[in-house]
């Protein structure tokens, strides 16, 4: 039981580094920018600026959209997701990657 506690509590404090690295990257990125305190923050023009998909990633991401029929706001939101997931690993890029991850989150969720 203790050897059980002490590997969650590690994961735990995994997670929470994991967490607390994202948050400084946001912070260094949008530190001239004082209305943005989080990717959640970000409007249409911001994601244009911060978000930037390669072909590939933009062809998955068009595929999906219109696949699952997302309207403007769930897509603004899915890239807002895609931004912290990336953030979550360290990746100043979004590949596909972080694409099929938020895409999961979203049919977990009931879309």
């Amino acid at each position: 039981m203790r050897n059980s506690f002490l590997k969650a509590l590690l994961n735990l404090l995994s997670q929470l580094e994991r967490v607390l690295k994202a948050r400084n990257l946001q912070i260094t990125r949008y530190n001239n920018y004082p209305s943005i305190i989080s990717n959640s923050d970000l409007n249409g023009k911001e994601l244009k600026e911060f978000i930037k998909l390669d072909e590939e990633t933009t062809d998955i991401l068009k595929l999906a959209v219109n696949k699952m029929n997302l309207s403007a706001i769930s897509y603004y939101r899915l890239l807002k997701v895609l931004r912290t997931i990336a953030d979550l690993n360290g990746s100043k890029e979004i590949t596909k990657t972080e694409v099929m991850e938020a895409l999961s989150y979203r049919v977990e969720i009931g879309g």
